[in-house]
């Protein structure tokens, strides 16, 4: 059974609307200000905001390689069952978080939330 563990990667441990980022943070072992960085320059080259999904997604698969793997109809806690080793991000409807060795780390527990996407980071 997954388990979760309170994290938050935010350098100034604030509790903000920065999932995209803590997320995307972690599970790539960027720091905090370079994926704010990557994120602002892909949201100007998509023409989009860095917290829309196409942006974040792009930035996720071509740019850092993040592999799609099968979420269908799971939870994250399932999804974590499913895929024990490794490291994952994982977008639900308005959060993204990070699965690492099933274990789910964010600032909120959401493992019964219903995944829409999953990425393995290498």
């Amino acid at each position: 059974m997954a388990k979760f563990v309170y994290l938050n990667v935010n350098p100034d441990s604030e509790h903000k609307n920065d999932c995209v980022t803590r997320a995307i943070s972690l599970g790539s072992g960027l720091p905090y200000n370079k994926v704010r960085k990557k994120l602002f320059f892909t949201a100007r080259l998509m023409e989009c905001t860095k917290l829309c999904p196409t942006c974040y997604c792009f930035l996720i698969h071509d740019v850092l390689g993040g592999i799609p793997k099968n979420c269908n109809n799971m939870t994250v806690e399932e999804f974590a069952d499913n895929y024990p080793i490794g490291t994952f991000l994982v977008r639900m409807n308005g959060h993204i978080s990070t699965v690492i060795d099933n274990c789910i780390y964010d600032i909120f527990d959401c493992r019964q939330h219903l995944l829409t996407n999953a990425w393995q980071m290498s």
